[in-house]
């Protein structure tokens, strides 16, 4: 998985374009993820959480690259794996708030007010 991400970091803008490419690779990272969701109640749990943060982050770096092929492979994914994979998405990190560290995400939580709402927001 680590050196996926990494074939991904450097090539993400051709591999991740292909629709044939995002195809398998949801796939096998849905069927990654239904396989951990069944054995984390089970012994041996370790492997667990250190492969879904992996998975997590290839999903990440996929969709980062190229969103708009994520979101139309999503359509033609397995009802099942779907619901993993749309969960494993939400985990990653926002790729836009990440270089710009814990203030900008907590920025994002903020209200945008405008006027005389950021004079009576500021004097709380």
């Amino acid at each position: 998985l680590v050196l996926l991400r990494t074939l991904l970091s450097d090539f993400g803008l051709r591999l991740c374009a292909q629709r044939d490419v995002v195809m398998l690779l949801l796939g096998a990272v849905g069927t990654q993820l239904e396989r951990i969701s069944s054995q984390a109640g089970a012994e041996g749990s370790e492997d667990v959480d250190m492969i879904r943060p992996l998975l997590v982050g290839v999903l990440a770096t996929v969709n980062q690259f190229s969103a708009d092929t994520v979101k139309y492979c999503m359509g033609e994914v397995d009802p099942p794996h779907r619901k993993l994979i749309q969960a494993a998405l939400l985990e990653a990190p926002n790729p836009r708030l990440v270089a710009l560290g814990a203030t900008a995400a907590e920025q994002e939580q903020i209200p945008h007010m405008a006027g005389s709402a950021i004079r009576a927001a500021s004097r709380d």
